[in-house]
């Protein structure tokens, strides 16, 4: 039996006639899922061997984005900032030693939590310099750390870079 509550409030900002600030907070809570809680095997589609933890509880994230967004005819600028601070976050870490079964030799990963936060920052730029050249540069920094182990959460993404060109006739 799993029960929370879950808000979010937010507010949009308009201090000059091109640009906008939207910032926004709230919390959220999921149940484990039932392969969370429950699995005890080979995973066919993985290749690995996962182990469920039904002593696992609710999920609850506290979080506040900000993005600022700046546009005129030629050029735009998006940022946007967020923190996600969890309560018992799930997630699979894995096993130093695989498992030998009459299959073969696989990974192990068990599902644990922790509490940990999410945390970064997103942006996009675009400008049109030529009559028919268009650049557009995004960026994607995330970090998220586990203060149960005090170290770094395992399979979040990288960081992300890209530089775009379009021509148009």
């Amino acid at each position: 039996n799993f029960s929370n509550i879950s808000w979010n409030v937010g507010s949009i900002l308009k201090p000059k006639e091109n640009i906008n600030v939207f910032i926004n907070a709230g919390s959220a809570w999921r149940a484990p899922a039932p392969n969370e809680l429950y699995s005890n095997g080979l995973h066919q589609g993985l290749g690995s061997i996962e182990r469920g933890n039904p002593n696992l509880k609710t999920e609850q994230v506290y979080n506040i984005t900000a993005t600022g967004l700046y546009q005129t005819q030629k050029y735009s600028l998006e940022v946007t900032a967020y923190h996600n601070q969890f309560r018992n976050f799930i997630y699979l870490n894995p096993s130093t030693q695989p498992e030998l079964t009459i299959k073969g030799a696989y990974p192990v990963f068990n599902y644990l939590q922790a509490d940990a936060r999410i945390s970064g920052i997103d942006g996009k730029s675009s400008a049109e310099g030529l009559k028919h050249l268009q650049l557009t540069g995004k960026a994607m920094i995330l970090r998220a750390w586990n203060y149960t182990i005090r170290d770094y959460l395992v399979y979040m993404p990288s960081d992300r870079y890209s530089l775009d060109a379009k021509v148009f006739t």
